[in-house]
């Protein structure tokens, strides 16, 4: 492990690795405030670098797909800690606490929007295993939204 006040290089082999998982599963006729993970869950298991810093991304399509009015869609990343996805305690909620970081999709029923969002997750334990799933939701409405093409990844940062 680096010294304090070391350069770190991700070239050098003192961070992880990046971790990314895809999947383009149609999640229909999802009405519900959440969050929920769908099924499959999309999410990865990944180790906090010497820094305690990740960059978390989120990417993903919503689409508002039923109902009358307007949908108010999210799609965000949350971060827990321990090596099984979805357990763990909460340590960063993109869906709830971060409205910066989530794809949203405020529009009409047929309207749509494919997008992505980061961010920086600190006060990670250097060396600890982490967990980070996508989790989805709508706001207030009657429509129904679908949400495909989703991925997280997590980046660690020096």
């Amino acid at each position: 492990m680096p010294a304090g006040g070391d350069i770190i290089y991700a070239s050098d082999g003192t961070l992880p690795a990046a971790v990314q998982v895809a999947d383009g599963t149609n999640l229909t006729g999802i009405n519900v405030a959440g969050p929920i993970t769908g099924s499959p869950v999309v999410g990865v298991v990944f180790t906090a670098p010497p820094s305690g810093r990740v960059r978390a991304a989120v990417t993903g399509t919503l689409a508002a797909t039923a109902g009358t009015g307007q949908i108010n869609g999210l799609l965000a990343v949350q971060v827990r800690t321990g090596a099984v996805i979805g357990a763990g305690t909460l340590v960063h909620d993109g869906f709830a606490a971060d409205p910066g970081a989530r794809v949203v999709f405020i529009g009409p029923i047929n309207g749509g929007v494919c997008g992505s969002a980061a961010m920086m997750v600190s006060g990670l334990t250097p060396g600890a295993q982490y967990n980070a799933q996508t989790v989805h939701g709508v706001l207030g409405t009657s429509a129904a939204m679908t949400v495909y093409n989703r991925a997280v990844t997590v980046d660690p940062l020096p």
